[in-house]
Parts: structure tokens; C-alpha cells; sequence
């Protein structure tokens, strides 16, 4: 074959394929992706995905799982027999080149992400519903990378250094140390104690204990969080909430592992790791004569961990969704992702996923999408239509997000809510399916 030849037979090759939709370019599922089957009865199933066909059948009997190109689910009598096949097919992109992608087909209904369908184009964070089975399919570097291995290495983790997490509040320091905890494989308790909620006075006791007839008010003994958390985590959050007098025998006790309670004539050895937390820059708190610099540089020198606030992370926004999607089998519209994508969310995780849960318990069926939470999330903190670069939400976004909005508060009266608009009902109708045309399930 001559070069002008293949040349055309490769235009011709790139005109035969269907076109893939520019918002699933960088979420459609790819070759090594996972698939995640959650029967109902047994342990969940992993397959990594390698080749270019699979069938995944329905069968009411028991049949030895084949994780080749036949996958066997556990069914009724009534939905035996009955199969889906996912293949892996080329799909043109918007600039011509070709991309791999894989597609979900059956002759028999089945039901994506809440929907009724037999033919679909699948993203990750996708969830099926077949037989007696859920399947979920995931991004395998993203679920390879988790949080912990991203910020510490496995075996540094399982060392006893003092680690040191910053960051701003809702950013995951609480559940990083747990990890940190877990995987370190000691066999003593994860102490949580913040410092933030104890007065000065009550701190060394929290922390020390203290003898009986210490001091006024100590009636009996009290075994300190060092002695609590004895070969195990002593977690202390808000560390430079710690009086300076304080961080002076703390400097001691990760020197040499030894406590003193207030009103003891002697120290006792413990072997307890120490993970600190802040939401301040603690240098500043050097800067300002706030923390003790030889304090702050013997926790620095351990190990040092510093969590993105969720604007610099929106990966994290969409992983946080699916994840909620997945454990609430909820719906999630694409666009309402891509827009909390633009927000800064100050509260970062922590507002995210309890403003999720207001919106599900709120309303706990159907698909999940912007509603009046949103919008009174908007107006309670304007800034919030701005992300940090100063992008915008598109004005055709902004004006199906409030047609959606009208008709939701007008029981989906269309006429009432055209004319709390000021526009025609037909205006409204086609700004509404503009919008369900526009929504893709996460």
C-alpha cells in the first residue's frame, strides 16, 4: 500500500468512529481501570481491566468464577442467563485523534447510575446494578494512590519519629494521622486529645496526669494521654494552642520518652509516638513568639506533612463525590461536579461532605444536582462564585442552574415559573433541556 493510501485509509478509519463527548475525555473508563463487584452475599471482587471484551453474566447457579473474559454473578432464576458485555472500542476526540475507551451494552435493561439503559459510554465512578450485584468502576491511579501514600512513605510511617501535619481546617489531619496510626502497626490506642478545648490550667493534667492531692479539686489519680496512648498514638491536635512553659517538657518527653505527673517525685518510661497537628503556620507562631523555635524544629525534624485546602485540589472534590455517590447509591449530575470544582469550599472536606449530606437527606431519592442549598451556599458567601483564579461559571451555566432552580421551586410548574422569570414558557422548556441534556452521571 502506497503512503498516500494508508493515509486516506487512516482519515477513512478516524470519519467511521463515533465521537466522543468532550466532557468525558478525561473520565471515561480506560484500559487498566478497575471494575469492583459488591455482591450482595460474599467479598467484593476486583478486576483490573486488561483486555477488550468481557461478559458478565447472570447465572442462578453456582458457577466458578472466571476473571478471563466471563464473569459469573450470582442471580434470581427469573434473571438468569442474562449478560452485558463491556468492550473496549476507539472513539474520535474533538481534535481527531483516536481514544480508547470502554462501552457497556445489553439487550437487556439495566440500571447505570439509577437510569434504565442498554447502551453506554462508561466513566469512572460509574455504578451498576445487575443481578444480585453492584458493580463499580474506579480510576486505577487513583485508587492505587491513596492519601497517606502520597504524603508518607510505608516504611517511614511505620518508624516511631514524631510526624507533624499542617494544615488548613477540614483538610483531612485527623483522619491523616489515623492512618499513620494504622499502618504503623502498634499494638496500643490512637489518643485523640485538642488542645484547643482545654483551659491552660488543665492542660498537664490532660497530658501528664497527676497524683492524688495535687493540687485543689484532684481527688483521686489520673493516668495522663502519654500513659493512655503507651505503645500506640498520641495524637495532639491544635499544638500551638500549648502554653510555652508546656512545650518545654514536652521537648524533654521526645528526647527521652519519660513523663512526669504534676505532684510526682518521678518520671515513668513510656513508649508512645507523638502526632502533631495545626491549622496556623507554625513559623509564624515562631516569628510571633508563640512557640518555642528548639520545640518547633524537634517536631519539624521528624516527619513534616502538609494537606492541600480543596481549591488546589478539585481531583479530590470529584473522588469526595463518587465516594458519596457510592455510599448513598446516589446520582450525581457532572455539571454540579464541575462547578463545585470552582468553588473554594473554606471548610474544604468537612463542608463538602456535610453539605452533601444536607442536600441527600433533604431530598433522598432522584439525581442529585444544584438546588436552593447551592444557591443559599452562593448567596451566604459570594465569594464563592470565584475561584482562586479567578475563573467564572459560564453565564449559559448560570442560567440553566437558575431555570433549574425556578422550576424546582414552582413543583416543576413550568408555566409559574416563566412567569417568575420574566420569559416565555418555551424559553424556560428549552433552558430545561438544555440542562438534562447537559447532565452526566459521575
Amino acid at each position: 500500500m502506497t503512503d498516500m493510501a494508508q493515509i486516506l485509509s487512516f482519515k477513512h478509519e478516524i470519519q467511521c468512529h463515533r465521537l466522543l463527548p468532550q466532557s468525558l475525555e478525561k473520565s471515561c473508563l480506560a484500559h487498566e481501570d478497575l471494575m469492583e463487584i459488591y455482591p450482595m452475599m460474599g467479598k467484593k471482587k476486583v478486576i483490573k481491566l486488561k483486555r477488550t471484551n468481557y461478559q458478565i453474566i447472570s447465572s442462578s447457579k453456582l458457577t466458578p468464577d472466571n476473571f478471563a473474559t466471563k464473569v459469573y454473578l450470582k442471580s434470581l432464576p427469573s434473571d438468569n442467563e442474562k449478560e452485558f458485555s463491556l468492550s473496549l472500542e476507539s472513539m474520535k476526540l474533538q481534535n481527531g485523534s483516536l481514544k480508547k475507551v470502554y462501552v457497556v451494552r445489553s439487550h437487556y435493561d439495566f440500571k447505570l447510575n439509577g437510569q434504565w439503559v442498554r447502551e453506554a459510554i462508561l466513566k469512572t465512578g460509574d455504578i451498576l446494578d445487575f443481578a444480585l450485584s453492584r458493580v463499580v468502576f474506579k480510576d486505577s491511579k487513583s485508587e492505587n494512590s491513596s492519601m497517606l501514600e502520597n504524603q508518607i512513605k510505608l516504611p517511614v510511617a511505620k518508624s516511631n519519629l514524631p510526624v507533624l501535619i499542617e494544615g488548613e481546617t477540614g483538610t483531612g489531619k485527623t483522619f491523616l494521622a489515623k492512618k499513620v496510626h494504622e499502618v504503623s502497626g502498634v499494638r496500643g490506642r490512637f489518643v485523640h486529645l485538642n488542645l484547643a478545648s482545654f483551659s491552660e490550667s488543665l492542660i498537664e493534667s490532660e497530658l501528664f496526669g497527676h497524683c492524688k492531692g495535687a493540687f485543689t479539686g484532684a481527688s483521686r489519680e489520673k493516668r495522663g494521654a502519654f500513659v493512655e496512648a503507651s505503645n500506640g498514638t498520641l495524637f495532639l491536635d491544635e499544638i500551638d494552642s500549648l502554653p510555652k512553659s508546656l512545650q518545654t517538657k514536652l521537648l524533654l518527653f521526645l528526647d527521652d520518652g519519660k513523663v512526669r505527673s504534676v505532684g510526682s517525685n518521678y518520671s515513668t518510661q513510656v513508649k508512645t509516638r507523638i502526632i502533631a497537628a495545626s491549622g496556623s503556620n507554625l513559623k509564624l507562631c515562631v516569628e510571633k513568639d508563640l512557640m518555642r523555635k528548639d520545640f518547633y524544629h524537634r517536631l519539624a525534624s521528624g516527619i513534616s506533612i502538609q494537606t492541600r485546602p480543596l481549591r488546589e485540589n478539585p481531583q479530590m472534590i470529584c473522588k469526595i463525590m463518587n465516594e458519596f455517590s457510592q455510599e448513598r447509591s446516589r446520582a450525581i449530575c457532572k455539571e454540579l461536579v464541575e462547578q463545585y470544582q470552582k468553588m473554594p469550599w473554606y471548610g474544604n472536606i468537612r463542608e463538602l461532605k456535610g453539605h452533601l449530606e444536607k442536600k441527600h437527606i433533604s431530598d433522598p431519592t432522584g439525581l442529585i444536582r444544584w438546588d436552593e442549598f447551592d444557591e443559599q451556599l452562593l448567596m451566604g458567601d459570594s465569594s464563592q462564585l470565584i475561584q482562586i483564579d479567578q475563573s467564572l461559571m459560564t453565564f449559559r451555566q448560570l442560567k440553566k442552574a437558575y431555570a433549574q432552580i425556578a422550576i424546582s421551586r414552582c413543583d416543576n410548574n413550568l408555566s409559574s415559573a416563566a412567569k417568575i422569570l420574566g420569559i416565555s414558557v418555551n424559553t424556560l422548556k428549552r433552558l430545561n433541556q438544555a440542562a438534562k441534556m447537559d447532565e452526566i452521571y459521575i
